[in-house]
């Protein structure tokens, strides 16, 4: 599979991002990723491919945990592996029903869409994200303004838990 993945799968890395994540690091948030995937192999040669393997800790996949995204487990589990209660991660996804939903059944606060142009050719709804960004140096410059949700969020999690909306 892994082969598959990487000889057929064209991923492009927006040449920003190294720096994006630089920053984000700097401002002094620990960075995670948690990835729905079929095999094993693809994200952590992308991350060493691109040179951005050590931005991330946790790498949370989906083929080695055992269960996909929106699962509240598999958030659970990253947030277990830092020992952080998900009442205090920032998350961002760029799937509604994937990324967004399973921050919601979490209690992640605040959970941030990224859009993009791939279209997934499936349904993408279940819950409203609190930030929708086009690009990574937008969540960088909400981080810097002081975003208030970065702390726990008290509310039920099927209650919108940031009522900020913003759109850069």
């Amino acid at each position: 599979m892994c082969c598959i993945e990487l000889n057929y799968c064209q991923r492009k890395l927006h040449p920003e991002i190294p720096a994006d994540l630089e920053m984000i690091r700097r401002i002094g948030l620990k960075i995670g990723l948690i990835g729905n995937t079929s095999g094993r192999g693809q994200v952590p040669t992308n991350l060493t491919q691109y040179n951005l393997k050590h931005f991330f800790d946790p790498i949370v996949l989906s083929s080695k945990y055992g269960r996909r995204k929106p699962d509240p487990a598999i958030f659970h589990y990253a947030a277990k592996l830092v020992n952080f209660p998900t009442s205090h991660w920032l998350y961002i996804g760029d799937r509604i029903a994937q990324d967004i939903l399973g921050t919601r059944k979490t209690g992640f606060c605040p959970a941030m869409q990224i859009k993009h142009d791939f279209d997934h050719g499936e349904s993408d709804e279940g819950a409203t994200p609190d930030f929708v960004i086009e690009h990574m140096i937008e969540l960088v410059d909400i981080i810097q303004a002081g975003m208030k949700c970065i702390t726990p969020c008290p509310q039920p999690v099927d209650v919108n838990p940031c009522p900020v909306r913003v759109r850069l």
